[in-house]
């Protein structure tokens, strides 16, 4: 994320300046391999601070963000996100365009009183995402069925982990870990590119999971 000025150079333009010093807004680049020059890069938000906790390219050189919102987060069109109070977690499917970047879609989890982050994202050999971290309160994953995700304790937090389709974000199954004595949380997550796409998470906890 960045606030004031953000200049890559190279074929890209300087990005928009954030004057609310309290905002921080969300940034992706893509940089040349060999050289380290900008070939793309763009920002999304309007106020609050964005946090993006973990990124990953798919085999199709698609970018996947994740991280946690605490202002809207407009990506464009329909994947505008809105925030639903204080932090919610987000994830973005992006492609490059140009100089630039385009959103294929982008989702978000939470809900008015308690906070939710998203602190790893991982990609199976199938393009689906696997996105992992830490929430109070309660989280919907969008799908069909739409699941719903309940701490066990609002005092604490709980562990998740939600599967979501490559080609719309929605969802296809979500867990969680942990109990209402201590808190719990999952901060790295990567999926094994074998034919059974084996999920490995990592965090902490602070009772049970």
């Amino acid at each position: 994320n960045y606030n004031g000025t953000l200049a890559f150079g190279g074929a890209t333009s300087p990005l928009p300046t954030v004057s609310d010093t309290t905002a921080a807004l969300l940034y992706v680049a893509k940089l040349n391999g060999t050289t380290g020059a900008a070939i793309a890069a763009s920002t999304w938000g309007t106020a609050g601070k964005v946090i993006p906790y973990g990124v990953t390219v798919d085999a199709n050189s698609n970018i996947i963000v994740a991280g946690s919102m605490g202002g809207d987060l407009p990506f464009g069109g329909s994947n505008n996100l809105v925030n639903s109070g204080l932090t919610d977690a987000f994830v973005a499917k992006l492609t490059t365009s140009g100089a630039s970047f385009t959103t294929a879609w982008a989702k978000s989890f939470g809900d008015a009183a308690y906070d939710q982050q998203a602190r790893g994202v991982a990609v199976s050999s199938n393009g689906d995402v696997y996105v992992a971290g830490l929430f109070e309160g309660t989280m919907s994953l969008a799908g069909s069925p739409a699941i719903t995700l309940s701490a066990n304790s609002n005092a604490n937090t709980d562990a998740f982990v939600a599967h979501l389709a490559a080609a719309d974000g929605s969802a296809a199954c979500g867990h969680l870990y942990g109990d209402a004595l201590g808190s719990s949380g999952v901060t790295s997550i990567t999926v094994a590119r074998a034919t059974d796409n084996a999920v490995v998470i990592g965090g902490g906890f602070a009772s049970k999971m």
